[in-house]
């Protein structure tokens, strides 16, 4: 999107995220996520992005290397 010209919005990297989540390409969400946080672009996460990663480490099973570990849970 972004080498079109095309600037994504909060929303559509929530929109990523979640599909990330829903194939459990976690990896592939948290470092979104964290590009994200790094401002590697012009959009912050939101709440539903962190949100959206936190629910699917929650219903995965064995997924030990996440988001959740850094937050003390």
């Amino acid at each position: 999107m972004e080498s079109d010209g095309v600037d994504p919005d909060t929303k559509t990297y929530n929109a990523i995220i979640e599909g990330f989540c829903s194939n459990l390409e976690l990896d592939k969400a948290e470092a979104l996520l964290e590009r994200m946080l790094a401002c590697e672009n012009k959009q912050k996460p939101s709440t539903v992005s962190f949100n959206t990663i936190l629910k699917a480490c929650g219903e995965s099973v064995g997924y030990e290397d996440g988001l959740v570990q850094d937050i003390g849970c």
